[in-house]
């Protein structure tokens, strides 16, 4: 079986998990008391710059709810904001973890990109090389980092310019990792579905 014929089995079966799991997503959202909690409770700590513990009641959170927006909006911030405390102590390495973490969790918040290109650079990093960027996702998956390894290989396909089959199959493979190392519960297969369909022109 060849490659694109492989994938384009896979998008099928995945079309059809997908179809299984919209029934639990069409219900109308109530929030929950101990996200609402945790949430106010990460809050008052990051005020109090207290970046670890926001961070733990943020995913406490994130637990319970991992599709909630707002809880990794917050997530992020407090994944950036302790990057930057990071990074002005010279602890780097730590510092480009926690913004890689800002990004999974909020591929939209641009400070945390920002943040992270800065400190690569600093290391030496060609990071507008799209195949620098590819190589540190593969690096990254290989040590099972796979949230961080998505942040990398997203940035790579955003500096080609242009599609690209290899790097869309592997997002869809790390989303579709993520979705059942979560034991089905996330909106992973969306995201692996949606990577897959742009490796076949759908």
């Amino acid at each position: 079986m060849s490659k694109h014929a492989f994938f384009t089995f896979l998008l099928i079966i995945l079309t059809f998990l997908i179809s299984i799991t919209k029934v639990f997503s069409q219900s109308e959202y109530i929030p929950n008391p101990s996200v609402v909690s945790l949430i106010n409770d990460g809050i008052e700590l990051h005020k109090q710059k207290d970046y670890s513990g926001a961070i733990e009641a943020f995913k406490e959170a994130f637990s319970i709810e991992p599709t909630n927006v707002l809880v990794r909006q917050n997530l992020s911030i407090a994944h950036n904001n302790f990057g930057k405390y990071l990074a002005e102590r010279t602890d780097y390495e730590k510092a480009v973890s926690e913004f890689r973490w800002a990004i999974y969790f909020d591929s939209q918040n641009k400070t945390a990109e920002t943040n992270l290109d800065a400190v690569l650079s600093q290391q030496g990093v060609k990071v507008k090389d799209s195949l620098t960027r590819l190589q540190l996702g593969d690096k990254l998956r290989e040590e099972a980092n796979f949230e961080h390894a998505l942040v990398e290989y997203r940035k790579a396909l955003g500096l080609t310019g242009e599609p690209n089959q290899n790097i869309y199959i592997a997002i869809g493979d790390i989303f579709y990792i993520l979705y059942l190392r979560e034991g089905q519960k996330t909106d992973d297969i969306f995201e692996a579905i949606e990577a897959y369909e742009n490796t076949t022109g759908s």
